[in-house]
């Protein structure tokens, strides 16, 4: 049954704080950014200061305001006069102890909670309370200049509270904070939870609150005398006092949210309710048919409707939504009398995977829900939509406005959001998944008068209320909506989190009683032809493939079966079992070229599945097919009658699977593709019950005979794939297919040969002679070095060793042969290898990677311009020569390359670090067949034969794990083969980081870290052991760690300590020698100096400092040895020689050498060079110990820093300890626009900033990676972007953050700035950027949008020679007659898009596919005739709107074909001997698309010459009619007065003087009537013998065509003329009146009879019927005398 909600029998939801008995709820207390708890309640504003957020009427008794009249965020405060809600005080907790606490200045502390009398944080210090349930009471506590109070989670007593300047009191993460105060006073410029949240902070006074100017407060302050805000107060939260003042510039800014959270000791409570909505449409069903009534509203009954059956998904927000194809399927929720609302909301879910869909525009955008029409009316009409950017746009219309609500991009493709508009007395609101997303205050009335149904997914705004249909609606939506629900009244952000988190006890069951009939797995790992090969796993009805149908190794589902689209096909017996009344047909299957079969007409069909034969039989045969277009059509016949139903066009050719299912039964057919209800037919009679057919798939059968299909019967072959094809007897519910169609993968069948057909792993120390470059799979296809290749360690190996090819620029072969014919690979395969350029891929030369050519080619090169380029020739020489973009990777960089191949399926892929990269270039593939080729070459060229992008360069760097397979894998597999390298356990060296000092009663700390490259900025990941000299370790030999450890080493006598490390065992064994920060010698002294951690005391090792950051963390301490114990050797104030030198260790060259800044107050010495030093004065406490709390270094870099200082004529030393200053963050931007050609040149800028924000002079990346995220399109078919980050280095864009080291220019004064950086594909993009490795750390950074990118110009070529085709008898075309362009040979241009540099951009595909013009704008589309003739050229209609295909596989390009136009010449009134002047020509057009046809929605249009602007396209001289100046002739005739005569009527053409019949018109129709005025008559009788007979003839009429020019018998039958039943003589005059209704000959067939030099309603051809006599010639001899 249906699921049933709580929140139907509760009137409420509530939310209940804890809270004290009888407490009031804080929103009374604070119900506006200020209030007033007293009767007798003031507020005072002066000049500037104001309240933000409020409802305008604050409950204060008096108000003095000198604002200016903007008191209440732009408009003066009104006031109610009452008081708010007050707060019950507790009695006041005194403190009652004598104890004082004080933290020093520049020190820090922490404090229990307990009771204190006083307790002073001194200037610059920092105090820390430590959490407790127990209370802090204070009487008296000052926070003084620059001190810092951290306050932990808690109640607090604290009778006096006094912030000095600078001050601060921040709260730690997430902690609430309740302060009870007597009196509280703040200084200047003092945060107060500055960086916390509001609701973090209650501040309840029993006296004053005075809040110091310049200062900041986050939280809520409640008073029970007054508060002041002094001048340039900002204070987020509220204040509830009973007098409030606010000087110049104060600024309180409510945070109604906050309260939901506030925590008040109980003072006050915030319930939080949720009414009842009026309707609420769950859309819980299992499908949606059109049927009245069948979405249910469960509150109120106000059921709905769907329209054109959008489908049910069962994975909704709460059990099922309602999923919308965005192809005219909507919700039609009649109109109730409730939802007159003066205010309200309306709430539903969403989840969209395409935001640039449309259909049907309008506004904009896909429409959510429509309230709406045409006319503004009585107000009160609303629209909502959501734009191709993910903002959400409103439309709200009053009586007289229409006020509109536009948020920023919120809505993510592919997530469910909640969206909730509210409208009302606080305007127009949308909030998304909890926030406030967009308003507007200026309208704040409702829907009283608005009357209209409520549409879901369409929009009404354009609705004229005549159209009954509802068919001029628009902008439909496309995607899933769950759970509508309407309140009455307008619901608060508490509210709607509430609303937003309620959820459903449970669901309907959507499933159905189908059983599986037959399933076919196609899991086998060959195909030969065999009986029963082909399995069905459920009923035995198993097949056969034919004419080789093979096995592909990767289906959908393990293996699939391929079809090349010659006469490939399987066979599959008839099973009783199949005769099915009711049943659903399940496949997945691609399609590899939709224009497989293309015929001279341009169509193409290709069979998925028929069970056929020729003639209907008994009805029930069916066939499965998918055109040119990618519609996919159903053949299914019922014993009366054939039915052909068409979809969109919904199929795209490559690399796409796709779910099909069909069901069939006794109302009809119902079609889902991927899970998405695509339609229906319904239609009775659809039934397999009489089928006996074989199933035939990748064929069609239509045409075979009964019970058989013969090879030689079938027809349109697939060229593609099948996998998975099941039958069901009974129809699948919307919920079944859904579960098909997400099915997980399951385990496969092992074929032999699934894994690699060769993998080198190059791990061998030497390759001396054949065959010894070893294959590490059991094929054994052992690799030949060839030339001076070796086997290499690389210092940033990325599989262990590697295959090195040095440079060479001749013939000579630096190669690895594998010995492996690439013929026997065959027309299927995969190569992926690792590769690392020594030089950078864009200026390093031309390089040859891998070469297998022979009598015939096959290559991969990378060329100078960093483009990788790829050719190959199949088996009848046809050839494919593509290059990809600029791919910027920098030298010694490892990037990972596959191409894989499927020659029957015309698919050649190329991916790079496992993303697919579009090439372009001559693709002419025909044969389904590799030419002859050789054994592949890794690293060079295989001959002297140079085609397209080859060079006999070597490839000049090295190669890792190339694997060959004789399988095209896919882009998960070639990801697998990236992840699948070989551990390399090597140490590179030991580091060794020690102090050069260390004291005799004290321990040196000693970190060892086993570094796996040079710099150390990679780690040995696996456990290593190593021994140390004899010492007092803290850890006895050996020692093992992973990584990095921390020892210490103690000596009690003084003595200098030399470190060395050894390995415990040869896995250990370093491959270079031990390096340490200071010679690797440590001096024990009695007496000294010595840095420590203050945090981690006596800890030597000192911690890396954010640059600008406070240097607290770095401690001194003066001590002696006594017995082995350190005594204090200073206190109190020192004077002490403070040194620094900034190091460029060999580790770390980035690190400056040269000192810029001066480090803890001490300057720079000259010119920086060697160390640094200066006297400071320090203060030691009783220990000894200091810090240099308070001091700063506002650089970045490695230090080494040393404290000298003269006691009693004896100088003591510290030695030298290291210190890392590091950057705080590095911060990218950029100044490109929020949309971007694509390859146009902007700034981006990176800097290295301290804590402060300040740049880092002296900063030089470590290990700088870069990463760009893809945020569109989505498609795993998208091609990836490069970003170019200098002139030689890019940054491939991936789907997911994927980080790439890249090198730049040095960075000058912590900046890095390059002015030409540029993405090189269309989409939308992520910048992120670290330094992984700086001085051992990973810096992290602000990334930045580089928003969203076009391309630059189109490039356009016709696609097709387009023809005229002859109006008439396939061979002419009349003057004055239109005429259109052939089927198949319709103007079509091929749109390419390209970026700034001239590269095709792939991904300009799919959704970003953005230029699709409307049938308007075909009139900037011009004809114009070159044929000479003296008549126009007239343009009847120039096309309907233009459709385009091709345009969502990723290659960037698309095909724009304009149907329906209709053109003719007009027809001169007088024809004359000559050219041009009516004698037959040719018919000769140029077509001109003008530049707005070309332009999409961006503004990017078609350019020949980019960037000089938009340009028209020409299609040149388009010919294929002879034009002919025809006229109609009417003959005379004459006969007996008792019989009809027959009016004969010619065709005829003009030609040089001469009318000629027209005997190759055989097309045109006539049609005749007197009744229509089409035929008059004319009395021509003479003489006493003859009659006016006009009268007597009547109904004249006659229609036919015309055969070779002459109608047959005469198509005008007339008379006889009877009067009282006798004939009657005489004669008349016929005429055919061109302007007569229906003459639809006179526009091409009419002449200028009259000769009065125009073509018009006087000229009509016209003849001479005679009944009972013909006068004829009067034959009259006429003499003439003679004189």
């Amino acid at each position: 049954m249906l699921k049933q909600w709580i929140k139907q029998v509760m009137s409420l939801v509530a939310v209940v704080f804890p809270a004290a008995a009888h407490a009031v709820t804080c929103q009374s207390v604070f119900p506006d950014p200020a209030a007033s708890h007293s009767a007798s309640g003031y507020i005072q504003f002066q000049p500037q200061s104001r309240l933000i957020g409020s409802d305008g009427t604050l409950d204060v008794a008096s108000m003095l305001d000198n604002s200016g009249g903007t008191s209440c965020d732009s408009v003066a405060c009104q006031i109610s006069g009452n008081a708010s809600g007050a707060l019950s005080l507790p009695s006041y907790q005194y403190s009652s102890s004598s104890t004082d606490v004080r933290v020093n200045d520049y020190s820090s502390s922490t404090l229990q909670a307990g009771d204190y009398r006083t307790v002073t944080v001194g200037n610059g210090g920092a105090l820390t309370t430590n959490s407790s349930a127990q209370p802090f009471r204070i009487k008296t506590l000052n926070v003084n200049f620059n001190a810092t109070l951290t306050l932990s989670g808690g109640v607090y007593w604290i009778e006096q509270l006094t912030l000095g300047q600078n001050a601060r009191i921040d709260i730690t993460n997430n902690a609430s904070v309740v302060i009870y105060t007597r009196a509280m006073s703040t200084n200047i410029n003092n945060p107060i939870n500055a960086n916390g949240q509001p609701s973090q902070l209650a501040i309840i006074s029993e006296g004053y609150v005075s809040i110091g100017q310049y200062s900041q407060v986050k939280g809520f302050i409640y008073s029970a005398s007054t508060v002041t805000y002094n001048t340039d107060i900002t204070h987020t939260g509220a204040s509830n006092a009973q007098q409030i003042i606010l000087h110049d510039r104060s600024v309180v800014t409510y945070d109604e949210a906050a309260l939901t959270t506030l925590e008040t000791d109980g003072l006050c409570t915030k319930t939080v309710t949720l009414p009842t909505a009026v309707a609420h449409w769950t859309l819980n069903v299992c499908a949606l048919t059109n049927a009245n009534g069948e979405v249910v509203d469960s509150i109120a009954g106000n059921n709905g409707r769907s329209v054109n059956s959008p489908s049910i998904d069962s994975n909704g927000q709460y059990c099922q939504a309602a999923y919308f194809r965005g192809d005219e399927d909507y919700l039609f929720l009649p109109h109730s009398n409730t939802y007159a609302m003066a205010e309200g909301a309306i709430s539903f879910w969403m989840n969209t995977d395409n935001l640039a869909y449309f259909n049907s525009t309008q506004e904009g955008g896909m429409s959510l829900f429509s309230k709406d029409e045409r006319f503004i009316g009585s107000g009160g009409q609303v629209s909502m939509w959501v734009t191709n950017s993910g903002a959400i746009k409103v439309n709200q219309q009053s009586s007289s406005t229409t006020y509109q609500l536009n948020t920023s991009p919120v809505i993510i493709e592919g997530q469910w959001h909640h969206v909730v508009y509210t409208f009302g007395p606080a305007g127009m609101q949308v909030y998304v998944d909890n926030n406030l997303v967009g308003s507007n205050s200026s309208y704040t009335s409702g829907w009283q008068s608005n009357n209209k149904p409520l549409l879901v997914a369409a929009n009404a705004s354009q609705h004229d209320p005549q159209n009954t249909s509802y068919s001029d609606l628009g902008d439909f939506y496309q995607g899933r909506i769950d759970d509508i629900r309407l309140y009455n009244q307008q619901l608060s952000a508490q509210q709607i989190a509430l609303l937003n988190a309620e959820s459903e006890e449970s669901c309907v069951s959507c499933g159905s009683n189908a059983t599986l009939v037959s399933h076919w797995k196609m899991d086998v790992c060959s195909l030969s032809g065999n009986a029963g090969e082909v399995v069905d796993v459920v009923s035995g009805y198993n097949g056969r493939s034919i004419n080789g149908a093979s096995a592909i190794i990767n289906g959908r589902f393990c293996q699939a079966s391929g079809f090349d689209g010659g006469n490939q096909h399987i066979n599959i017996d008839h099973g009783s079992g199949l005769q099915l009344s009711s049943g659903t047909l399940t496949m997945w299957f691609k399609v590899s070229d939709l224009d497989h079969n293309r015929d001279s007409y341009g169509n193409s069909l290709q069979a998925l599945f028929s069970k056929d034969s020729s003639g209907r039989d008994f009805g029930g045969q069916f066939t499965l097919l998918v055109d040119q277009d990618g519609r996919l059509i159903f053949r299914q016949e019922t014993q009366y009658q054939s039915y052909e139903i068409y979809t969109g066009s919904v199929i795209d050719e490559r690399e796409q699977w796709y779910h099909l299912a069909y069901t069939w039964g006794s109302g009809g057919m119902n079609v889902y593709l991927d899970g998405v209800y695509l339609g229906g037919f319904f239609q009775s009679g659809f039934s397999w019950r009489n089928n006996q057919e074989p199933i035939i798939l990748g064929a069609n059968a239509g045409a075979s005979g009964n019970y058989q299909s013969n090879s030689w019967e079938l027809r349109d072959f697939l060229r593609g794939e099948i996998d998975d094809v099941r039958i069901y007897a009974g129809e699948l519910t919307t919920a079944d297919v859904q579960a098909l169609y997400t099915a997980s993968d399951y385990a496969c069948p092992t074929c032999a040969g699934t894994g690699p057909r060769l993998h080198y792993k190059f791990e061998e120390l030497a390759w001396p002679t054949f065959y010894t470059v070893l294959d590490s799979t059991t094929n054994l296809n052992n690799g030949t070095p060839m030339g001076r290749v070796q086997p290499v360690e690389p210092s940033n190996d990325i599989s262990c060793r590697a295959l090195d090819v040095p440079y060479n620029t001749n013939t000579y072969q630096d190669a690895v042969n594998t010995n492996l014919d690439l013929n026997q690979v065959g027309d299927r395969g995969t190569i992926t290898f690792w590769y690392r350029s020594d030089q950078p891929w864009i200026g390093g030369g031309n390089r040859q990677l891998f070469d297998a050519s022979n009598r015939y080619f096959f290559y991969m090169s990378l060329s100078n311009n960093g483009e990788l380029g790829f050719g190959m020739e199949d088996a009848s020489g046809n050839n494919m020569d593509v290059i990809t973009q600029q791919l910027g990777y920098g030298a010694n960089e490892w990037v990972h390359i596959a191409l894989t191949w499927n020659m029957p399926g015309e698919d050649i892929d190329l991916y790079v670090n496992g993303s697919r990269v579009f090439m372009y270039g001559r693709w002419n593939l025909t044969n389904p067949a590799l030419g002859d080729l050789t054994s592949m070459k890794i690293g060079d060229n295989s001959s002297s034969n140079f085609v397209g992008y080859m060079t006999d360069n070597s490839a000049n760097g090295q190669f890792d794990d190339v694997r060959i397979y004789d399988y095209e894998q896919s882009r998960q597999q070639i990801r697998d083969d990236m992840a699948d390298v070989e551990r390399c356990f090597s140490v590179h060296h030991y580091e060794v980081t020690h102090p050069t000092q260390s004291l005799t009663c004290s321990a040196a700390s000693v970190t060892l870290k086993a570094c796996a490259n040079a710099s150390c900025s990679e780690l040995v990941s696996d456990p290593v052991s190593v021994n140390l000299p004899a010492g007092s370790w803290s850890t006895s030999n050996p020692v093992t760690f992973t990584g990095s450890t921390t020892l210490s080493l103690a000596e009690t006598t003084a003595s200098q300590y030399n470190i060395t490390v050894s390995a415990a065992d040869q896995a250990s064994a370093p491959d270079n020698a031990t390096q340490c920060t200071s010679n690797c010698v440590i001096n024990f002294v009695n007496a000294g100096f010595e840095f420590f951690d203050t945090a981690n005391p006596y800890q030597t090792t000192l911690p890396a400092i954010v640059a600008e950051s406070d240097l607290g963390r770095v401690g001194l301490r003066a001590v002696q040895s006594n017995a082995g114990v350190c005594q204090a050797l200073l206190t109190g104030q020192q004077s002490v020689t403070l040194g620094y030198d900034c190091v460029s260790p060999g580790n770390a060259s980035y690190s400056p050498d040269q000192c810029s800044v001066p480090f803890a107050g001490v300057p720079v010495s000259g010119n920086g060079l060697g160390e640094n030093s200066a006297p400071v004065t320090l203060t030691f406490d009783s220990n000894g110990e200091t810090s240099l709390a308070g001091r700063t270094y506002a650089d970045a870099g490695r230090l080494t820093i040393t404290a000298t200082a003269n006691i009693n004529n004896t100088t003591i030393e510290s030695g030298s300890n290291q210190l890392d200053s590091i950057p705080a963050q590095l911060q990218a931007s950029t100044n490109a626009s929020a949309v971007s050609a694509a390859g146009a040149g902007h700034t981006l800028t990176i800097t290295a900033i301290g804590a402060n924000g300040s740049p880092l002079p002296g900063y030089q990346p470590g290990d700088l990676q870069m990463a760009v995220t893809r945020q569109a399109p989505a498609s795993a078919s998208a091609s990836e972007g490069q970003y170019y980050v200098s002139a030689n280095q890019s940054v491939s864009s991936s789907a997911t953050q994927n980080w790439q080291s890249v090198s730049v220019p040095a960075f000058s004064a912590g900046a890095y700035s390059y002015s030409e950086a540029y993405m090189s594909e269309v989409g939308t993009y992520k910048f992120d950027l670290r330094d992984n490795g700086y001085l051992g750390q990973t810096i992290a950074a602000t990334g930045a949008s580089l928003g969203r990118y076009t391309p630059a110009y189109f490039e356009v070529v016709a696609a097709t020679t387009p023809q005229i085709e002859p109006s008439c008898s396939a061979a002419f075309t009349y003057l004055g007659q239109s005429f259109a362009f052939a089927a198949g040979a319709e103007p079509a241009l091929q749109i390419t898009a390209y970026n700034a540099k001239g590269q095709v951009t792939a991904n300009y595909s799919d959704a970003l596919w953005a230029l699709s013009p409307s049938a308007s704008s075909l009139s900037d589309m011009y004809f114009t005739d070159n044929s000479g003739y003296s008549g126009t050229l007239n343009t009847l209609n120039a096309g309907s709107t233009p459709v385009v295909t091709d345009s969502a596989d990723y290659d960037g390009d698309g095909v724009m074909t304009v149907y329906d136009t209709s053109l003719e010449y007009s027809k001169i009134a007088s024809p004359a001997t000559g050219a041009g002047n009516g004698s037959p020509f040719t018919a000769d057009v140029d077509i001109i698309v003008g530049s707005s046809v070309l332009t999409d929605t961006d503004g990017i249009c078609y350019q020949s010459s980019y960037p000089n602007g938009c340009e028209s396209f020409t299609i040149p001289s388009v010919q294929g009619s002879e034009m002919r100046y025809g006229r109609l002739r009417l003959e005379n005739s004459f006969g007996p007065e008792t019989e009809t005569l027959r009016l004969p009527v010619i065709a005829e053409y003009f030609n040089n003087g001469n009318w000629l019949v027209n005997t190759d018109d055989s097309c045109t129709a006539v049609a005749f009537t007197q009744s229509t005025g089409q035929i008059t008559l004319e009395n021509t009788s003479t003489g006493n013998d003859e009659q006016d007979i006009t009268g007597l003839l009547s109904g004249i009429s006659g229609s036919g065509t015309l055969t070779n020019g002459e109608s047959a018998n005469g198509v005008i039958a007339v008379g006889p003329a009877m009067s009282n039943g006798v004939a009657v003589r005489g004669s008349v005059r016929i005429r055919l009146d061109p302007a007569a209704p229906g003459a639809n000959w006179a526009n091409h067939l009419n002449i200028d009879w009259d000769g009065d030099g125009d073509i018009d309603a006087d000229d009509s051809p016209a003849a001479d019927l005679f009944f009972g006599i013909y006068r004829g010639n009067d034959r009259t001899i006429h003499m003439r005398e003679g004189f």
